[in-house]
């Protein structure tokens, strides 16, 4: 949905998963860098609007994350990000049944999630609206996914 013209800013830990966009994406004008959501490589104000899938529950500090998006974007800018719901991997019946090492298994490799099943477990109690109304001004949340995931959407304050 993002149209040709525009250049796409992409950051990421994963160095593989940076790679692979600029394979899967060649028609955009794409600058691709290595980094943390807890600390943009990008001045105040730089981006018109800002895309985030599938970041918030997968970082050390969500809080911090969404108040990096909000200071990069410029004042009247868009946000969105879209995740699966914080507490999706205790619905597992490994967690339903207290197996917290099969839980965590489960996550790493029948999800292709490694390391980062450490962090998601971490975050599953996560209450991703204080967050946002710290970090966004005219902000909504909506479910998405059939209620497994939430897209919010808002202004940088």
């Amino acid at each position: 949905l993002i149209p040709l013209d525009c250049q796409v800013f992409g950051v990421d830990i994963s160095r593989v998963l940076l790679e692979k966009t600029q394979h899967d994406f060649p028609q955009w004008d794409t600058h691709l860098i290595v980094g943390e959501a807890e600390a943009l490589p990008f001045p105040a104000a730089t981006f018109d609007n800002l895309f985030s899938l599938g970041a918030l529950n997968h970082v050390n500090n969500p809080g911090l994350a969404l108040q990096e998006m909000a200071r990069v974007v410029k004042p009247g800018g868009t946000i969105v990000g879209a995740d699966e719901m914080p507490d999706l991997p205790n619905r597992q019946l490994a967690h339903k049944l207290g197996l917290k090492k099969l839980q965590k298994w489960i996550l790493s490799r029948g999800f292709f999630l490694g390391e980062m099943s450490t962090v998601i477990m971490e975050h599953t109690d996560l209450k991703i609206e204080p967050l946002v109304a710290a970090a966004l001004s005219d902000w909504k949340i909506d479910r998405i996914w059939g209620g497994l995931g939430y897209c919010v959407v808002g202004k940088p304050k």
